[in-house]
Order: structure tokens, then C-alpha cells, then sequence
């Protein structure tokens, strides 16, 4: 979320924002994206900060955490614990709630990655939250890999082809219809 090795506007929120406002036809066209992502931060760094985007103007918030809590080994127990009181609160602050889920890498192994990734479908559906299944998704899948060389990390193409997947979510859960997302004949 932060735009790690990005320009500002470059980042994801940034991206977003300028996708948001053109894909709707202007319906959003005050609709601001706010950055609230800090470099390296765990479930426990949100977890401390959720205050502020309870006690904020948000109507919508976009959660996009644990990618850093897998490649610290957190135990996924840690990590549902937080990720489950972040999004709770912000559910009982009547925020809508997006919740971008992550994927353990497979060489965590198997007992690990079925903890860690199933954290994100069980608390979606407890507290009524859109879940987008996999953050990276859009980034990682076809023939090109949109990752910046550190292999973890969007690039700026990754960042353009993950704010468009998301999208859809986005708008579903503004109540926006899609309009111009469907394509003649689709």
C-alpha cells in the first residue's frame, strides 16, 4: 500500500483513486484514496493505528495486511487475531470493510500456509466484509510477472493491473454498478 520503490503516484492508492474516478464516468469524482500504508508494516503495526481510521471521515477502507507478517514467520494465530480486532473495528465504526487477503508462500509449508490463508476468508465472512482473495493476484498471474526485482514488490504495471482487478469490489461495495466495466456483447 505504501508504494515501496514507487513514486507517490505510482502507489496503489494513488492508482486507485485515478482508476476509481475515470472507470466510473465521474460519479466518484470526489471520492479521495488516502494512504495509510507505512513500509514493512505487520498486522500489529495496523493494529495499533486502526484508531485513527476509526476516529477518520472513511466511509470505505481497503485493508492490505500480512504480506509482512509471512516473510517475518508471524505465527498465522497472531496474524488472524490482529487482522480480526482491525477489521471488527472498523465494522462496528460502520466502515465498509475490503479486505485484500494474502498467500503464504508454499515453502512455509503446508500447516502454516492452511492457518495463514484461511484467516482472511473466516474473518470476511464473520464481520460481513468484501474479500479480494489474493492482493498480488493480478500482479503474479499471466505471462510476465509485474514484480519489481526484489520478487516481492509490485511494479508500477503491477500496481495498474492490481488497482483494475480490484475494482469491481470496490465498486460493489460503494453500490456503484460497474457500468462501464462490462464490455459490449459480455
Amino acid at each position: 500500500m505504501a508504494g515501496y520503490g514507487l513514486k507517490e503516484e505510482q502507489s496503489f492508492p494513488a492508482v486507485l483513486e485515478r482508476i476509481l474516478r475515470k472507470e466510473d464516468q465521474g460519479r466518484l469524482s470526489a471520492c479521495d484514496v488516502i494512504n495509510m500504508g507505512v513500509s514493512g508494516d505487520t498486522s500489529a503495526g495496523v493494529y495499533a493505528r486502526v484508531n485513527h481510521v476509526v476516529e477518520s471521515d472513511a466511509d470505505v477502507v481497503v485493508i492490505v495486511v500480512g504480506g509482512n507478517d509471512v516473510l517475518r514467520g508471524i505465527m498465522p494465530a497472531v496474524s488472524r487475531s490482529n487482522v480480526n480486532y482491525i477489521v471488527k473495528s472498523l465494522s462496528e465504526a460502520n466502515k465498509k470493510v475490503v479486505l485484500a487477503g494474502m498467500i503464504a508462500p508454499k515453502s512455509y509449508g503446508p500447516a502454516y500456509g492452511k492457518q495463514f490463508n484461511s484467516l482472511y476468508p473466516d474473518i470476511a465472512k464473520e464481520h460481513e466484509a468484501m474479500l479480494y482473495p489474493f492482493f498480488l493476484q493480478a500482479a503474479l498471474e499471466g505471462p510476465q510477472r509485474l514484480i519489481q526485482v526484489d520478487g516481492l514488490h509490485p511494479n508500477k504495471e503491477g500496481v495498474e493491473a492490481i488497482a483494475k482487478d480490484i475494482l469491481p469490489y470496490l465498486l460493489q461495495v460503494l453500490e456503484v454498478s460497474p457500468i462501464s466495466l462490462v464490455k459490449p456483447g459480455e
